[in-house]
């Protein structure tokens, strides 16, 4: 009879190591492997995002409004101790969109002969302008917006009166915009002198 191999267990683990051994480099490898290439993802995923992200924000910019707005102000009189004025309000589009104001809040404050000149509570260093004297919608009631087109400027009129123990007026408008935080534009004038015309703009 031939004599029984017997296996100690220096030789199995050896045998085992051996038939192991290449296994687990495999499978490190493929786990290595995996790991770079959801790097490499991840990275192509971000730079994906951000290049969406600029178009998006490219996008937006050729929507943004591109407006440039003034206001001015013409006086005459005075008549019956009142002057005309006559405000007028400038837009210039700028940009390729049409521009939609589907509101105008157009507001005149003053401040009278003799009246002290203070700063505002709720704003340091800007000077108040204590009487109210109007607020108004430009838009009419029965118009949906006031548009204007790109590269058009587009004047706007409003006339009313101011009494002419005034001496300072501030005129403020606030363009609202379809979708977009109004923009305002303000700006203040001296009243003319009771003996002389006076034209301001």
């Amino acid at each position: 009879m031939e004599p029984t191999a017997t296996w100690t267990s220096i030789e199995i683990v050896t045998v085992a190591t051996s038939i192991a051994t290449p296994l687990i480099i495999t499978v490190l490898g493929f786990i290595f492997t995996l790991a770079i290439r959801r790097i490499e993802w991840a990275k192509e995923s971000e730079r994906e995002d951000e290049q969406k992200k600029k178009k998006l924000a490219e996008e937006e910019r050729k929507l943004a409004p591109h407006i440039e707005l003034n206001v001015g102000c013409r006086f005459m009189g005075p008549s019956q101790g009142r002057f005309l004025a006559e405000f007028s309000l400038m837009t210039h589009n700028k940009g390729t969109h049409v521009h939609r104001f589907p509101k105008i809040i157009f507001r005149v404050r003053g401040i009278k002969f003799g009246q002290e000149l203070k700063y505002w509570e709720q704003n340091e260093h800007r000077v108040n302008f204590p009487d109210k004297l109007l607020e108004t919608d430009l838009v009419p009631k029965q118009w949906n917006f006031i548009f204007v087109q790109p590269n058009i400027k587009q004047r706007i009129t409003f006339v009313t009166y101011i009494d002419q123990g005034y001496q300072f007026v501030i005129a403020n408008a606030e363009f609202h915009y379809d979708g977009w935080t109004p923009h305002t534009v303000e700006k203040a004038f001296e009243m003319p002198k009771i003996e002389k015309l006076c034209s301001l703009s």
